[in-house]
């Protein structure tokens, strides 16, 4: 039986073979769809997924492969280089089954590293799963970004409402006498409806212009990952008011995109519309709800997700590691020569990975 294997988007045979995979998994998380990481692949990146499969054990870890030739900085003698990085959301290596994990990480690692330097690829960035028991131990480096907010489902819905801030109770309770509505939305009916509530959100010019997507992004996911998403619509005197993409895995929701009008805040629509978002996810089997981050830290957006979840805070954890130390040395020379050309005295960003992006 074929053991380590890399499946690549571009192929239809690979794309199956890893659905399959995908499919026989408990979990099925949908930050490891082949159909989620195709939404990520832009001009000068590759959709690849590196697995493991044996009788007892394994493994997807999806990620895109980015020719360094498209960054300006680089056109060094070595000819074609790549280094890689996991796409938004929360990713990692998954692993599942009842094998031996220590011994099956040694085993993937070292292939995935061979296969690393055999196709030039420098080094590569992570951004690991919130659930440390689903992934594979890491050999590189790891660090904490922002902390992430995860709402327990697994509570009765009384103790549920409960374990709420006392402000978030009351919050919902004002919504619903406001006559706030809440509509569920499995096929993106009202995607132009989410779509001018989230372009025009207050709180969007803080939000990272990678996070913004042309409406062919979100019909994107219509088209490819139905039953692993869902819209939940918030309407106040039959307008919709606020709005949430939320994305689906087997076990999780989690909160993804979406946006309140300013001029119904004080009725709390977006309150009342997480709180059905978690009654329908507890009646569809899910045990978590994934509330995110801030956008900077412990924000005003971090505070309030917290609300929901006071106990619900976890680490968010980043990493990386490097394949070939000569080669990562000689792209933060050309990160360097490139910027003196040009006037500027460029640095290694401190804590920024890899630095010769930075």
């Amino acid at each position: 039986m074929t053991r380590f294997r890399i499946f690549n988007l571009a192929s239809s045979a690979d794309v199956g073979d890893w659905l399959e995979m995908w499919n026989e998994w408990p979990h099925r998380e949908v930050f490891a769809h082949p159909e989620y990481i195709r939404l990520y692949t832009a001009k000068h990146g590759r959709g690849l997924c590196a697995a493991w499969r044996s009788d007892a054990v394994q493994v997807l870890y999806p990620f895109i492969l980015r020719d360094l030739a498209a960054e300006a900085f680089w056109d060094g003698p070595e000819g074609a280089l790549f280094d890689i990085a996991s796409p938004v959301g929360y990713a990692g290596p998954f692993a599942w089954g009842a094998g031996d994990r220590e011994t099956l990480s040694q085993a993937f690692w070292a292939e995935f590293r061979a296969w690393a330097l055999d196709h030039q690829v420098v080094s590569e960035f992570v951004r690991f799963s919130l659930f440390p028991g689903a992934i594979l131990r890491y050999p590189g480096e790891r660090w904490p970004a922002a902390n992430q907010i995860i709402r327990s489902l697994q509570l009765e819905e009384h103790a549920l409402w409960m374990d709420f801030d006392r402000k978030v109770r009351n919050n919902i309770d004002k919504a619903i006498r406001r006559g706030v509505a809440v509509e569920i939305d499995q096929q993106g009916a009202r995607l132009s409806s989410f779509l001018r509530i989230y372009n025009h959100t207050p709180h969007q010019p803080r939000v990272p212009e990678s996070l913004y997507f042309p409406r062919e992004y979100f019909e994107q996911i219509h088209a490819g990952l139905r039953g692993q998403f869902a819209y939940f619509h918030a309407f106040l005197d039959g307008a919709p008011v606020s709005t949430e993409l939320v994305l689906l895995s087997e076990q999780s929701v989690y909160s993804f995109l979406g946006g309140t009008v300013p001029e119904a805040l004080d009725h709390h629509p977006n309150d009342l519309l997480k709180f059905e978002i978690m009654k329908w996810a507890k009646q569809s089997g899910k045990s978590h709800y994934i509330l995110g981050g801030g956008h900077r830290g412990a924000d005003r957006i971090y505070r309030r997700k917290r609300a929901f979840a006071p106990r619900g805070q976890v680490s968010y954890l980043l990493g990386g590691q490097v394949f070939s130390g000569a080669l990562y040395a000689a792209l933060v020379g050309a990160r360097q020569r490139y910027g003196l050309e040009r006037g500027e005295e460029w640095r290694p960003r401190q804590g920024f990975f890899p630095a010769y992006r930075g």
